[in-house]
């Protein structure tokens, strides 16, 4: 590339894409910023088949009502980045290696490249938000999965965050020390939509919310419903569910499928009042798209999301105690003008301060200094 100021990078993209924060990550708008600056290879972690190990305990879990996903287990973990390090073995003429898959799908990767892992959470966070509301992840998940999350540290050169807050988590969970984490805002999976700027079309006289499921129950689905059941009861309000639900939901609240394109998924922003986040551990990626298409946000008041969301301003923010309660007063007596005003401050203050370009300099900036070739 003529004039080229950065070193070539790998990136590395995980197995089960449709877990990762993005519609197709490799050609989301991350990675074409860092292709706008540099040359990059491509990495995808093969995909196989779970052990039967893995695939038995699974299903013994769910009939017993608990969690047990492959994504956090030994066994699994172990097949799948034993393939990963042997994709990257032979790798010649990259500077370092950025993985946008998850930790446990690279646990095994290291040597003489170094490996920048991006994380936006961990998985003790995700531990906590369960225990704070009964949840259902068994001990066997749990125990494998904190071995496994402290392993992946071992072979990571840098982690870049997208906060403070995810910064301090890191630390205090990996007990790794500050120097190896590194904040580097992320910008919107869906900049690159062709919606540059939305125009909010909903139907002023109905409240319509929106709430997004990857699992109903974790990410708090039951306490959408309750809040949807008071509201109806008050003024006129529709709630559209993206992603996991229960199959007997009452008839009127619509359910649709997740966007399988950028484009997509801000048409269904840019339709909807208000975001409804309940459970806002790793979910730093979600309210960001929303508010960069003039969603407001109304969710969980924990340190990573309050980074994202302005109280008052671009949503609203709320104790996990008194969610359901405040969220309820709030959106009670909500009106288009709150609405309006919230969605012209979460667009401008987004795209201000978090774009994928700022992020990818920032990124290859610390590939240098972790090849010796400039200062951090």
């Amino acid at each position: 590339m003529p004039g080229q100021k950065y070193p070539p990078v790998a990136v590395i993209l995980g197995s089960r894409e449709s877990q990762a924060p993005a519609y197709g990550l490799e050609n989301s708008a991350a990675v074409r910023a860092l292709q706008n600056l540099t040359e990059v290879l491509i990495v995808r972690v093969a995909e196989g088949q779970d052990p039967l190990a893995d695939r038995l305990v699974g299903r013994v879990a769910s009939l017993l009502g608990r969690e047990y996903t492959t994504t956090h287990t030994l066994f699994s973990s172990a097949k799948t980045s034993l393939r990963a390090r042997s994709q990257v073995a032979d790798l010649q003429g990259v500077a370092a290696l950025i993985s946008l898959a998850p930790p446990t799908e690279t646990i095994m990767i290291s040597g003489k490249i170094p490996v920048i892992q991006v994380a936006d959470s961990s998985f003790g966070t995700r531990l906590r938000a369960e225990k704070r509301r009964g949840g259902g992840i068994s001990r066997l998940m749990s125990g494998q999965g904190r071995i496994l999350e402290k392993a992946s540290a071992s072979g990571v050169s840098l982690f870049a965050v997208a906060n403070r807050w995810i910064k301090d988590v890191l630390i205090d969970d990996l007990n790794i020390p500050s120097s190896k984490v590194e904040v580097v805002p992320m910008g919107s999976f869906v900049g690159e939509s062709k919606i540059i700027r939305p125009t909010r079309i909903t139907d002023r006289d109905v409240l319509k919310l929106l709430f997004v499921s990857e699992d109903w129950k974790r990410d708090g689905g039951p306490m959408i419903l309750d809040l949807y059941e008071r509201l109806v009861k008050v003024r006129k309000v529709q709630l559209c569910i993206i992603g996991d639900s229960p199959e007997d939901l009452l008839y009127e609240i619509r359910r649709v499928p997740a966007p399988s394109s950028y484009d997509e998924a801000a048409k269904v922003y840019i339709e909807h009042d208000v975001l409804l986040v309940p459970v806002a551990a790793g979910k730093d990626a979600l309210v960001t798209d929303a508010l960069y298409c003039g969603l407001p946000v109304l969710g969980e008041q924990v340190e990573g999301i309050a980074s994202l969301v302005r109280h008052d301003r671009s949503g609203w923010l709320y104790r996990t105690d008194m969610f359901q309660q405040n969220s309820y007063k709030r959106l009670q007596f909500m009106k288009a003008v709150d609405i309006d005003n919230a969605s012209l401050w979460a667009v401008r203050d987004v795209r201000e301060r978090l774009n994928w370009d700022s992020w990818a300099r920032r990124l290859l900036q610390l590939v240098r200094y972790l090849n010796g070739q400039g200062e951090r």
